[in-house]
């Protein structure tokens, strides 16, 4: 009888550890390189992937749920825009470029709050040959609807970029290293091509 308690205890221990091991497998990742978009970023591999490029504008979602046109919904991914004249199409009243990033990300949230309280707050974040800037936004606070999202805006001369990652507030605990290694890992050309 004890060698049989000897061989469970055994037994038990490796399935702990394996266990323990699968629980801390990150999951698969790739590198996405965007040409007409002039960026890179590192997604998770299962993520499915819709860019809609133009002369003037660029606009790539890259999420778990599949995204067909422009205007589908995702729980979570990440949505990227470029614009070669930023200053037609948002018309921010802002003087400097970082007060209209700040006006930018503020309008955002206040779209997406039902409630008139977003929370919006600027974070350590980078881009290289950009001047840029990282924004943590929470709408929806306290409902099924919360959103956490992490935005880094650039700004070089006439020309916009963002990237933008949202997730449920209820799985931003799970996702925010995710988030944060995706943020880390993003390459923006300051060229990107010449207008036809």
């Amino acid at each position: 009888m004890d060698r049989t308690l000897r061989r469970v205890a055994l037994a038990m221990g490796l399935l702990v550890s394996t266990t323990a091991i699968a629980d801390d497998v990150t999951p698969p990742i790739r590198v996405f390189t965007s040409a007409p978009g002039a960026f890179s970023v590192r997604i998770p591999a299962g993520w499915f992937v819709k860019e809609i490029p133009s002369p003037e504008t660029y606009e790539g979602y890259f999420s778990r749920e599949k995204i067909d046109v422009a205007g589908d919904i995702y729980t979570y991914g990440l949505n990227v825009v470029r614009l070669r004249d930023y200053k037609s199409k948002f018309g921010l009243q802002a003087k400097s470029n970082r007060a209209r990033a700040r006006e930018y990300v503020d309008r955002y949230a206040a779209k997406l709050d039902m409630f008139g309280n977003p929370e919006v707050k600027i974070v350590a974040g980078n881009l290289p040959g950009m001047e840029a800037w990282s924004f943590e936004l929470l709408v929806n606070v306290g409902t099924p609807s919360c959103v956490w999202t992490r935005i880094i805006v650039g700004i070089y001369r006439k020309e916009w970029f963002h990237a933008m990652w949202e997730v449920p507030c209820d799985q931003r605990t799970e996702k925010e290293a995710e988030i944060e290694s995706m943020a880390q890992s993003l390459e923006v050309s300051t060229s990107w091509g010449e207008a036809p």
